[in-house]
């Protein structure tokens, strides 16, 4: 019998080795894997690098402009909000000027006289503070 189990044994050892002859060995596919994931992972960087540039392209050519102007604006703004005393009568009546013609526009001439009032209070307030009353 044992001669049959040896036989047996040496006969699935021939058909594994028929059948594995042309199967690559795993060092080889374990080199051809790594291969193509470095194949793969170098394309994507140049993807990458290529979307950064064209990022970056974009930001320095069309932001950077647009932001330069609105810091000028923001400056100006600033300077503008630092001297509002001077300039109080007018940016009071203008205001209320502008929000009560829109609502009388609107709304009519009661709500647009009510909201003119309403606003010039609200802007006189804002540029010279709170009035102040003695008692």
């Amino acid at each position: 019998m044992s001669d049959n189990s040896e036989d047996q044994t040496k006969g699935v050892k021939e058909q594994l080795t028929k059948m594995t002859n042309n199967l690559p060995s795993l060092n080889a596919v374990i080199k051809a894997s790594v291969e193509q994931t470095n194949n793969i992972l170098s394309q994507l960087e140049i993807t990458k690098q290529d979307i950064d540039f064209r990022i970056n392209s974009f930001a320095s050519s069309r932001l950077q402009p647009l932001m330069y102007q609105m810091k000028n604006v923001v400056n100006k703004a600033i300077v503008l909000y630092s001297q509002r005393e001077y300039y109080g009568p007018q940016i009071v009546a203008g205001s209320a000027i502008a929000v009560g013609g829109l609502v009388t526009l609107r709304r009519g001439r009661l709500p647009g006289f009510f909201t003119a009032g309403v606003t010039g209070t609200g802007t006189y307030t804002a540029i010279y503070g709170a009035p102040k009353f003695n008692s």
